[in-house]
């Protein structure tokens, strides 16, 4: 399974046309499970976190919300590749060791080896 993150600005004028998108172009676009259309309502997504959109088995996670790292810091820690807007690895190790998660410890230990 293919799958990737993105994590965006918290505003409607980002995500609905993403969202479209995303419809648009055939993915499977969810909120909690639950099938969304565009566009988007600000009181539908506070607390949620992220959008998840499925397509041919390929997973696009789209958070706007994050309890570790807010959208400025990350614009402030962003590395640019090929004009995009990249998480530098240390914010990425730095935010994983936050969380905890198992999983999380497994993540860093791969992004340490690699």
């Amino acid at each position: 399974m293919a799958d990737c993150a993105l994590l965006l600005p918290p505003d409607l004028p980002v995500l609905n046309p993403l969202t479209s998108l995303l419809l648009a172009s055939g993915w499977r676009v969810t909120l909690w499970e639950q099938p969304v259309a565009s566009p988007l309502r600000a009181a539908d997504l506070a607390g949620k976190y992220y959008l998840r959109a499925r397509q041919a088995g390929a997973v696009l996670d789209c958070a706007y919300e994050n309890d570790y790292l807010s959208w400025p810091k990350l614009w402030a820690a962003c590395q640019w590749h090929h004009k995009l807007p990249l998480l530098a690895r240390t914010a990425i190790l730095r935010q994983k060791a936050q969380v905890g998660r198992p999983a999380d410890m497994v993540a860093i230990r791969f992004l340490l080896n690699s």
